[in-house]
């Protein structure tokens, strides 16, 4: 039951089945350590990235709708502008080992993406299980975004 050959077909077939969420979340994961998720300054992200955030994040493709802004009258105004030059607050700077982590964690994320993509090339040309492999992967597409649109 549990063979060498054996593990090693449920290891190809479950892998097959998880590359695609795994190349969704390591790409939908870089852009986060990015920032490229969220507006600032004068960008501004497109809606499939801003979209990839949310599946990634809250598991939803749609934003919540806005929340209420308190009882009526009140308004954030009333507690005057936060602390700060021009009224907002200075961004810190960012540390360099900070800004070396992230980029190893893009780096990573892009080798995970490429890794995946190395070994579902090895499953679709495996000739005794290509057929099957081809079917699981579809399914590993199908199920998630199915279970996005329901």
């Amino acid at each position: 039951m549990f063979s060498p050959s054996n593990l090693r077909l449920a290891h190809s077939y479950a892998s097959a089945f998880i590359a695609p969420t795994i190349v969704f979340f390591a790409l939908s994961g870089a852009l986060q350590v990015l920032n490229l998720h969220k507006a600032h300054g004068a960008y501004e992200p497109s809606p499939l990235v801003a979209a990839m955030a949310r599946l990634h994040k809250d598991q939803v493709l749609t934003p919540d709708p806005p929340r209420d802004a308190g009882p009526p009258g009140f308004s954030p105004k009333d507690f005057g502008p936060p602390p700060g030059p021009g009224g907002g607050r200075p961004k810190p700077r960012m540390r360099l080992a900070t800004q070396i982590l992230k980029w190893l964690f893009v780096f990573e994320a892009l080798t995970l993406i490429a890794t995946t993509l190395l070994g579902v090339w090895i499953g679709v040309t495996h000739p005794k299980r290509a057929r099957t492999f081809w079917i699981v992967l579809a399914a590993g597409v199908v199920v998630p975004v199915a279970l996005i649109v329901l």
